[in-house]
């Protein structure tokens, strides 16, 4: 026989003493902590192996950014920055760019598309690539 409690127990609670602790209340604009999961989902999955690359293949294209914010980065003005400020900076600096000054970086950026495709139309990947690639 179960013991009858002076207060009427909720659906899915314990009887007894053990109690869940009460939620902590969030400051306004704070963020919930997140929660762990259990059993199903992406914790639970093996990750998946990152595919080798060759490393004789063609190096990528490069955006005229990237292009711009290489050869900048060297300057002076970015010396004494750390990586993450020196991004910053230089990201606001070519949002402030106008397309004239953009332009020679947009050129030789489609010149270096313009490479990558003529390498990637000569590319043959090598015999050790091509054997890993047929063995996964």
């Amino acid at each position: 026989r179960r013991k009858l409690d002076s207060k009427p127990r909720k659906l899915g609670q314990p009887s007894g003493a053990a109690k869940s602790k009460p939620t902590p209340q969030r400051k306004p604009g704070e963020k919930p902590r997140a929660q762990k999961s259990r059993g199903e989902g992406a914790a639970s999955e093996p990750k998946k192996k990152k595919a080798k690359k060759d490393p004789d293949a063609p190096k990528g294209a490069l955006s005229a950014y990237m292009l711009w914010s290489m050869q900048e980065r060297k300057s002076d003005a970015y010396a004494g920055m750390k990586v993450p400020e020196a991004g910053k900076a230089l990201g606001a600096t070519w949002k402030t760019m106008d397309e004239a000054a953009r332009a020679p970086w947009v050129e030789a950026s489609k010149e270096d598309h313009a490479r990558h495709a003529r390498e990637m139309a000569s590319y043959v990947p090598s015999p050790e690539y091509a054997r890993a690639q047929a063995a996964a």
